[in-house]
């Protein structure tokens, strides 16, 4: 059981890949005792894999590198020019845990290697009795000292490479791995809850992993969620029991104040300041049931939000033991992103004033203001720029939103 399910696709891992790299530079390395210096081309390419495994999240990057090379070693009375052509494919395996991604040390191998002699100089090259003799024995311990070259210089290549995959991926992944800690202690510190991981898997095209977010008490999501649709480059599922944890936590039950107030509660702890705008009702002062108070459902495609109140004081009037219902369904704004809008009616049950009433939380809960499903990344990414949320589903218990392109 688990109250969030997230699929990836691994095109979406390979569409935000760092492009292929193409780089010169010198280089001076020792080859068999003797200096050797010159210049390199490399030119690499980056691709994820995901590995099938029942129970883990598994990935492998595979990096391939084309190193052309231009060299010179210099022996006694002796320049010896190189041209070396290498491919090398690295691999990394990484997983997904609840402490974050964890990688394995890379492995790298050649696919292909080339090294030719293009190019001898002597200092007896002037000398016409000296030279033929001189350039045969430089040829011959040429030859004699290449395999052990050849493999001296293959082992360097093999070690950068996979220095060079270590230190890129580590350095990626830092910053997730920072902010999955972030998450996980500011569930723990602001809201009392532990963050947990469920089931996981990968197959040749999907990742899916799934979390549970929960008190010391409580129930995860135990019904089916909704499919995963085609064309989707992601889908996140979160049951109805993830906002009731969050809102519980708030203790509402039995708590007296205004709705301004309110609003600046919410707005603190889930560090959403849109929540805390001025309203016309913000010194309209309330108290909540003591018991569930405020209460999330996910039913037949709407958000429907269940607010139990024990009084509400209104124009020296006080209003006991009613219910407000507000129900938001998925809908686009005026520039055609994804929004839950409010629909039209809101419930009132056990309430005498219903035009009254009606009209309080029509503008405490605005038509006008719509709960954006399009999160900040994606607005203020320009490499994201072509994905929006879309096919969004709200059926038995389960909010479902999955990535599309626009």
């Amino acid at each position: 059981m688990s109250n969030i399910r997230l699929f990836v696709s691994s095109a979406l891992l390979n569409n935000h890949l760092p492009p292929g790299m193409s780089e010169t530079a010198s280089f001076r390395e020792i080859i068999q005792s003797q200096p050797t210096v010159g210049r390199r081309q490399t030119d690499s390419a980056l691709v994820v894999t995901l590995i099938p495994h029942p129970t883990r999240v598994l990935m492998s990057v595979d990096v391939g590198i084309d190193l052309a090379t231009f060299s010179r070693s210099d022996a006694f009375a002796t320049q010896l020019y190189n041209t070396g052509q290498t491919l090398v494919v690295a691999n990394k395996t990484i997983e997904l845990t609840e402490k974050g991604f964890i990688t394995e040390q890379s492995t790298a191998k050649i696919v292909e290697h080339r090294m030719r002699l293009v190019r001898m100089d002597t200092d007896f090259d002037g000398l016409p009795v000296f030279s033929g003799l001189f350039r045969g024995v430089a040829r011959n311990q040429y030859d004699s000292r290449f395999q052990l070259a050849n493999w001296e210089t293959q082992q360097k290549i093999l070690r950068q490479a996979r220095a060079q995959v270590d230190r890129d991926t580590e350095k990626r992944l830092q910053p997730i791995n920072a902010q999955i800690r972030t998450l996980s202690k500011r569930m723990d510190e602001d809201f009392g809850l532990r963050v947990e991981k469920r089931e996981s898997r990968t197959d040749e095209h999907w990742l899916l992993t799934s979390w549970g977010i929960r008190g010391h008490d409580s129930l995860l999501g135990s019904t089916p969620a909704p499919e995963t649709l085609d064309g989707s480059y992601a889908d996140l599922k979160i049951h109805e029991s993830l906002p009731n944890l969050l809102l519980g936590s708030l203790e509402f039950e039995g708590k007296r104040g205004t709705v301004g107030e309110f609003k600046d509660m919410l707005a603190e702890k889930f560090q959403q300041a849109a929540l805390a705008e001025p309203g016309e009702n913000d010194d309209v002062e309330v108290t909540f049931a003591s018991h569930n108070p405020v209460v999330v459902r996910f039913v037949d495609g709407r958000v429907e939000l269940t607010i139990s109140i024990a009084a509400l004081r209104l124009l020296r009037q006080t209003h006991r033991d009613f219910q407000v219902i507000v129900r938001y369904k998925p809908g686009v704004d005026s520039e055609g992103r994804p929004v839950l809008e409010r629909d039209s009616y809101i419930s009132l049950i056990n309430v005498r004033e219903q035009f009254l009433m009606r009209t309080v939380f029509g503008k405490i809960f605005p038509v006008s203001r719509p709960l954006p499903l399009v999160p900040k990344v994606l607005e203020e990414n320009p490499d994201l720029d072509y994905l929006t949320m879309g096919h969004c589903r709200i059926e038995r218990g389960w909010l479902a939103l999955a990535l599309v392109e626009k």
